[in-house]
């Protein structure tokens, strides 16, 4: 049996291939972004160790190169409303659908950094941490908009 931290690994690397590989149906983007929230949920709590990671260079240059694929994919599809919490009441505000999924890219793809250098744990922990702290926000906005976008054109494939 596949643990729940491979299991979030090989999710984050078909995300991130994905998104890198140009531009990407809703419908399967819709479905991988699914498959990360349920795979963040089941991450086991890990506890990391005192090693500081800093963000490589070829970090910042991936993913403008990811967000330029992105952009040419989502065109005048990018903006959208959105209320910051819901759970009070407020004026809505625009949110962008390629800053949502640059941002899960690139705190993603530091995690895959973080266990290519060091401790699984320390990666487990970023995983979740910044899913708990960015890139999940990130992701529950993105999954609203993806999905109204593609429940409004036909599938391009059924994989």
């Amino acid at each position: 049996m596949v643990s729940p931290a491979t299991a979030f690994e090989t999710l984050v690397q078909d995300f991130c291939s994905e998104v890198e590989d140009g531009p990407v149906d809703p419908h399967a983007l819709l479905r991988r972004l699914v498959e990360l929230v349920a795979g963040a949920l089941e991450m086991p709590v890990a506890e990391p160790t005192d090693h500081e990671y800093e963000d490589t260079r070829d970090l910042a240059v991936v993913t403008r190169a990811v967000s330029v694929n992105l952009a040419a994919m989502l065109g005048e599809r990018d903006l959208y409303w959105e209320v910051f919490d819901p759970r009070n009441l407020s004026d809505p505000v625009a949110g962008s659908l390629l800053d949502d999924l640059a941002d899960i890219y690139r705190d993603l793809r530091r995690g895959l950094h973080i266990l290519s250098t060091g401790s699984p744990d320390d990666a487990m922990w970023e995983w979740r941490f910044s899913f708990d702290t960015h890139w999940g926000n990130h992701a529950t906005d993105a999954i609203r908009v993806l999905h109204r976008w593609a429940s409004n054109q036909p599938r391009l494939s059924e994989g």
